[in-house]
């Protein structure tokens, strides 16, 4: 049974902590309350090993025909991190219960980053010129430090990209391997029932608990094969909520042909490069061969491209200049024109006896 209380929503937290809004005074007292648990309960989590990935996540607005108006980062506040910790903390509450249960509960569970996985991200780091791992032999350390390292927004939002691609897929267990980016064991979704299938089925073991008996039967088998499901399921969401940003950000550039924007570069392929845009978070790709009379090689290492006969350089989390110059939203492509100097001009196409 819950008890609402009060009606409030992270922004009007955060102005509230932050002295720019006023609220009841019992109201305030409960808040910087919950802020002090919260801040001691992250400090005991980091102090642990666990990880502080910063990855920006995407809001569209839409108007009433549901056409994008505005795409923006949403930037992570403290009132996030208040909520966040004692979710955290419930969930590793029941899940340790289950654990001693016995219960038949689904547990979270996310396993260390390989060996290869982590040299590989080192090798990118050297070559990008960003703060390298460390210490290998303790990953979950030596990550800490990276992510820790001060760097430009833009560097940091590519740095904590590359981190999180080196690391495992969380997934769905029916035994507990532990969560190495909560640096944590015993730990289960529990706190949100109303969307996600683990936590409805760990609310019933629950329940179970409470009432003395069981109510409905389960088994090992049967229990592995709901977590292999509920892991699949998710990913299907993940995929689905990815693309339907995408389709928003395709339309919102549709709006901007022709238009001037600065970016930085994401990734490569061997034709050319993906930047993602810095007013928008939107991504396009450029096609190098198409803006400079040259041909450009990608390097083994998968993060830079060069050019055989000009040596121009172009490095993952470089600035570049583009136009926004073609957008198909069927075909989710977004085509950028890469602004040069005059001086170096367009590709000159020749006759075929020249």
């Amino acid at each position: 049974m819950i008890r609402s209380r009060h009606r409030l929503h992270y922004g009007e937290v955060q102005e509230a902590l932050e002295g720019k809004r006023q609220l009841p005074t019992s109201l305030m007292h409960a808040l910087e309350h919950m802020r002090a648990l919260a801040r001691a309960l992250r400090r005991k989590r980091l102090g642990s090993g666990a990880l502080d990935l910063d990855v920006p996540e995407t809001k569209a607005w839409v108007d009433e025909q549901g056409e994008p108006v505005r795409i923006e980062r949403r930037a992570h506040l403290e009132s996030h991190e208040l909520i966040e910790e004692f979710m955290l903390l419930a969930n590793r509450c029941v899940g340790g219960d289950g654990q001693r249960r016995k219960a038949g509960m689904l547990y979270r569970v996310h396993e260390p980053p390989q060996a290869s996985k982590l040299a590989e991200l080192d090798t990118m780091l050297g070559v990008l010129g960003l703060p390298r791992i460390g210490h290998p032999h303790e990953p979950a350390r030596a990550l800490q430090s990276l992510l820790a390292a001060p760097l430009d927004p833009a560097h940091r939002r590519l740095l904590h990209r590359l981190v999180l691609r080196s690391l495992t897929k969380a997934r769905y267990l029916e035994r507990d391997l532990g969560h190495f980016g909560l640096a944590t064991r015993e730990y289960c979704h529990f706190t949100s029932p109303i969307r996600r299938y683990p936590d409805l089925h760990n609310h019933r073991r629950v329940r179970e608990w409470i009432r003395g008996r069981k109510s409905a039967a389960w088994d090992p088998v049967a229990l592995e094969a709901l977590a292999a499901r509920c892991s699949a399921t998710e990913q299907n969401a993940a995929d689905a909520e990815r693309e339907a940003v995408k389709v928003k950000c395709l339309r919102h550039l549709a709006t901007r042909l022709g238009e001037r924007a600065s970016g930085i570069i994401t990734g490569f392929v061997p034709r050319g490069f993906f930047v993602e845009l810095d007013d928008v978070p939107a991504e396009g790709f450029v096609r190098i061969g198409e803006y400079l009379d040259d041909h450009f090689v990608l390097e083994p290492s998968g993060v830079r491209m060069s050019g055989r006969r000009t040596h121009k350089r172009f490095t993952m989390g470089d600035a570049v200049a583009v136009i926004v110059a073609r957008v198909d939203v069927p075909a989710r492509e977004c085509d950028l024109a890469l602004v040069v100097p005059e001086r170096r001009g367009r590709r000159r196409h020749h006759g075929r006896n020249s």
